[in-house]
């Protein structure tokens, strides 16, 4: 084997093993986030960062994460412009027009 080629092959186990380590943080971080809203409902914060995590691993759930960040977080807006995304990706944006109207004051 050639050192070019073991260089190669190190360098493409660099790169998976990066990816796993990754992956791995965002999962322990989303049940992080995940923990924090079991003990409070409410904690917008918490949404909007399980949401971004969510996001990130390619979770088709961040959309509804984004959507109850900007219902406890409504003056915050990141949280209402993702919600307002989700929702025309969706396309439920005619059901639930809360995040629209909050972004027009911006």
């Amino acid at each position: 084997m050639t050192e070019e080629v073991r260089s190669e092959h190190a360098s493409e186990r660099g790169q998976l093993l990066a990816r796993r380590y990754l992956r791995d943080l965002r999962s322990d971080a989303v049940i992080e986030y995940r923990n924090a809203i079991k003990i409070d409902a409410k904690y917008g914060e918490a949404r909007l960062q399980l949401a971004r995590a969510l996001e990130k691993q390619r979770n088709p759930n961040a959309g509804r994460e984004y959507i109850r960040a900007a219902d406890v977080l409504p003056d915050h807006f990141d949280a209402q412009l993702q919600a307002a995304t989700a929702l025309l990706k969706t396309g439920q944006f005619e059901e639930n027009e809360a995040p629209f109207g909050k972004l027009e004051k911006w």
